[in-house]
């Protein structure tokens, strides 16, 4: 998990690309947006967990703009 967790801070320290989105993970080519296929993929596995998002304002943990 620890490699897991170097991994993510690298990106975040220089693999993403600099833009004002709240989503962690963009494309690396403009234009800058979600990765659509990931957010529906951890939208679902949310939902089938049927755990809420500790972070997130709303009942429905697919609905953070984080993910």
């Amino acid at each position: 998990m620890e490699l897991v967790g170097e991994a993510v801070l690298a990106y975040l320290r220089s693999g993403r690309p600099m833009t004002d989105a709240r989503e962690i993970f963009q494309r690396t080519r403009a234009p800058y947006r979600k990765l659509d296929k990931l957010y529906s993929v951890v939208r679902r596995r949310l939902r089938d967990a049927a755990r809420p998002c500790p972070s997130c304002s709303t009942s429905d943990p697919g609905q953070s703009a984080h993910v």
